[in-house]
């Protein structure tokens, strides 16, 4: 088995279910992705890209988006 940090599933299952997520937040809603690695940041804004460019916060090896999403 591999320790905790190394099961590395939360920014490629972003991107999977990119367009699953979008249909749960209404037009004109904010759609925060948080808890990201900052190395697979930018993979996901690039998934999400259609929301437009997010609010983006780094905090050492850690990122979020905040993406508002067109009313």
């Amino acid at each position: 088995s591999r320790p905790i940090g190394e099961l590395r599933y939360g920014a490629p299952l972003l991107r999977e279910r990119c367009e699953e997520i979008l249909t749960l937040v209404r037009p004109g809603g904010i759609l925060v992705l948080s808890g990201l690695l900052a190395e697979e940041a930018d993979a996901v804004r690039v998934a999400y890209g259609r929301c437009g460019a997010p609010e983006t916060t780094l905090d050492g090896d850690w990122a979020a988006h905040r993406f508002t999403l067109s009313a």
